[in-house]
């Protein structure tokens, strides 16, 4: 058998080249400009014309032309080339649903599925035939059980547990020890309740729900999650598809009441009922360990996602499950001292409680007790990098987070983090570069279970508007001002304004201060700052203006 080997550096320059054709081809269809996106595919087809991205590439041109045949064409031709190509299927079975050919559609998108679970559009396209064409029943789809653990969870179950009953076969929820109507309100719903003295043990609890469950696949839910219907069918028909044995369902959980900063985390949360796969720990427990143990595969979908609202509870609520975790994170290091997932939290935990140098010698030893890059050591680098920029060590700060930048390029909190610490060094163009990417890059290729866990969007979006002024880049400073005005108080934009009067742009001060009256035509401050500042640049007529608003607004003789 030979193998055919890259020959020289050319042909690396060639390949290289290609990507680089397909890359702007498919910006080019994102910006709905086909003309220029056909014209980098058919450039790149002169160059390799069995290149398959490109035959997708002008298969979807055509197919937004309305070009069918030529669509079919281009796309069959695609997958002919390489029959691994989930997109090109996907693709080819969008066009033969517009054709009216449904049995060669179903053919294309399973196949799309079967080589890319977390392919949504494929599972969004099949759906649409089920429901439409063959009218597949839940019989045809394999079975799913919810299982959830629960103690004094009436309120959350009413609220939640109905949006997600009509998606599940059944849904077992095992209880702890409830002195509420938690049980009877899951009973009335069609939950089955099961009895579970509560031993200090979450995986042990979990591990007795998955005990009951009987269908062919399990999902894991919280009683203050939810996930819609549609969802749970897409996610039902990527699941009769796969060889996979679970997935990692993104979880998006809002770290305050107005839902500006939203946590994702991807945890396997959907896995083979299969009595190997159980969960581990007791606290912050997971299935992850026995899947990989067992060489099982594992993959994270995108686009079913698990909505949770437990960090929206009460501050006193949040203190109380802080201290039980602490205490059972204390008795799991103690089951596995050589846990550095458990070390990690239990460093997070320090931080949390304003205990900083217990923090950061957990962090340090989370680094030396791990043998190679997980979660564990990115948080705490990430952590430790943070903890050196409050210390005023700004040099050490970028050394820990240019070595996470190499070794996961896509998580956003390090950009966030990087930038504030250009920010404090005055470093006003790294710091907006770096600020900026933390809102474009591809999070979704960051090999961390976590991303924006660590980012403020009110802190992020008032430093991109604060770099911006200062760089005299206007645009993108009221850019970046709207933004912030979603989010931010009138407080902020008052600081920013004297923060700008502090650097002598004066344009930018005032627009801040007008900000800040649009949010709260009462404060004071904001008013005081800007008739001062508007009398100093001689703007006699606005200044006059701006008493009769206080006087308006205020109720006061000035």
């Amino acid at each position: 058998m030979a193998l055919r080997v890259t020959k020289n550096s050319s042909e690396k320059a060639d390949i290289a080249d290609l990507g680089q054709l397909a890359k702007e081809g498919d910006q080019y269809l994102a910006q709905k400009d086909y003309d220029r996106a056909g014209e980098c595919f058919r450039r790149g087809l002169k160059i390799n014309p069995d290149y398959p991205p490109f035959h997708n590439g002008l298969g979807v041109v055509a197919y937004e032309r309305g070009d069918l045949k030529e669509a079919e064409r281009e796309l069959r031709f695609a997958t002919q080339l390489d029959p691994s190509y989930p997109e090109a299927w996907n693709n080819l079975g969008a066009v033969y649903i517009k054709r009216g050919r449904y049995s060669e559609a179903k053919f294309a998108l399973e196949r799309a599925l079967q080589l890319r679970p977390e392919l949504s559009d494929a599972a969004s396209n099949l759906l649409w035939l089920y429901d439409h064409i063959f009218k597949f029943s839940n019989e045809d789809l394999p079975s799913l059980s919810l299982c959830m653990i629960v103690k004094n969870e009436a309120h959350n179950l009413s609220q939640y547990l109905p949006s997600v009953i009509p998606g599940v076969d059944e849904a077992i929820i095992v209880d702890t020890g409830s002195t509420d109507d938690t049980k009877d309100i899951a009973r009335s719903l069609g939950a089955k309740v099961y009895d579970f003295p509560w031993r200090d043990d979450f995986a042990a609890a979990r591990n007795e729900a998955l005990r009951h469950a009987q269908g062919e696949w399990i999902l894991v839910l919280d009683a203050d999650e939810e996930i819609d219907e549609e969802s749970l069918k897409k996610l039902k028909i990527i699941l009769k598809y796969t060889d996979y044995a679970g997935f990692m369902l993104p979880i998006h959980s809002p770290l305050d009441t107005e839902g500006h900063n939203i946590l994702t985390s991807y945890l396997v949360r959907v896995f083979r009922n299969h009595p190997d796969i159980r969960f581990q720990r007791r606290v912050h427990e997971v299935v992850e360990r026995s899947l990989f143990a067992s060489g099982k595969k594992v993959g994270r979908l995108f686009d079913i996602v698990i909505h949770h609202h437990g960090y929206q509870k009460e501050k006193e609520t949040s203190a109380k499950v802080q201290e039980r975790n602490y205490r059972l994170l204390l008795q799991a290091l103690r089951d596995d001292p050589h846990d550095v997932d458990i070390l990690n939290y239990l460093g997070k935990t320090h931080l949390a409680r304003g205990e900083t140098k217990i923090a950061r010698a957990i962090f340090e030893n989370v680094i030396r007790k791990s043998p190679q890059f997980n979660f564990a050591v990115l948080n705490a680098y990430l952590e430790l990098g943070w903890i050196h920029h409050l210390d005023g060590d700004e040099d050490k700060a970028l050394e820990y987070f240019e070595y996470l930048r190499e070794k996961d390029p896509h998580l956003p909190d390090i950009y966030y983090f990087m930038g504030k610490v250009y920010e404090a060094q005055g470093k006003y163009e790294e710091a907006l570069s770096a600020l900026e990417k933390t809102l474009t890059v591809d999070h979704r290729r960051s090999v961390s279970p976590m991303v924006f866990f660590r980012v403020d969007k009110v802190d992020l979006y008032a430093s991109l508007t604060r770099c911006a002024s200062l760089l005299g880049e206007g645009e993108k400073a009221r850019k970046y001002g709207e933004e912030l005005q979603r989010y931010a108080s009138a407080d902020l934009f008052n600081n920013l304004g004297v923060e700008m009067v502090n650097k002598n742009l004066w344009d930018r001060a005032e627009e801040y201060f007008r900000q800040a009256l649009a949010l709260d035509a009462r404060h004071p401050q904001a008013r005081g700052n800007l008739l001062q500042l508007l009398f100093e640049r001689g703007k006699i007529k606005e200044a006059q203006d701006c008493l009769r608003e206080m006087k308006e607004k205020l109720s006061v003789v000035p």
